[in-house]
């Protein structure tokens, strides 16, 4: 399992805010709305490396359009070292249709962006512009992709384990007979350790278990 994954289809938002004056009131609305996850990197926020934070970027940068400057549609969730990286980019004139970095809103991400193992590869001339203009690459972030995906795949062995032991003594206790109560016991320190397990999986990856 890759929690790093760009999305296939364009994301239709969910999320209906009031307005606000200041466009970092969206910041609690638009973690969810992109399911805690740097839109352009793809880290969760709660396993950002080298990070120091989270925060609401604009799309179209405000000193290009200061109109859309709190209108919620041009907000994405992003995380502060993508943002300060893109800074007030936005594409020359003539370069729109190339040189853009690609949201989920507006573009099929994959079509752009995609993972190969830990590295992010550009499909497309704006993708390969926007691995380079993010740095998606550096060496830190690749060698924390490659944990994660690696404790990940180790976490999902050991609760696939639990499972299997979690059945196998089930359906023991269901006989009934000497030792009923020991085994109750430990079937419930089994579902305490999956649930553990499940939780920290979706701290990992931002997805349900």
């Amino acid at each position: 399992m890759n929690p790093f994954v760009y999305p296939k289809a364009k994301h239709t938002r969910t999320q209906k805010p009031r307005q606000y004056a200041d466009y970092r009131s969206y910041k609690d609305v638009l973690r969810i709305e992109f399911h805690r996850k740097c839109v352009y990197c793809r880290v969760p926020d709660t396993n950002a490396p080298r990070r120091d934070g989270f925060g609401v970027d604009h799309y179209r940068p405000k000193s290009v359009f200061p109109e859309l400057a709190t209108v919620y549609e041009n907000l994405f969730y992003c995380c502060n070292s993508c943002n300060s990286r893109k800074r007030s980019y936005w594409p020359a004139k003539g370069d729109e249709t190339k040189l853009f970095v690609p949201n989920p809103c507006d573009h099929e991400m994959y079509k752009h962006l995609r993972f190969k193992d830990d590295v992010v590869e550009g499909k497309s001339t704006a993708g390969e512009f926007t691995v380079k203009l993010l740095d998606l690459n550096e060496p830190t972030v690749v060698s924390y992709r490659q944990s994660v995906t690696q404790l990940i795949e180790a976490m999902l062995a050991q609760l696939h384990r639990l499972d299997n032991v979690y059945a196998r003594l089930s359906a023991l206790a269901e006989k009934g007979g000497e030792g009923r109560d020991k085994l109750l016991s430990t079937i419930k320190q089994i579902e305490i350790d999956i649930a553990k397990a499940k939780r920290a999986l979706e701290q990992l990856t931002a997805q349900p278990f």
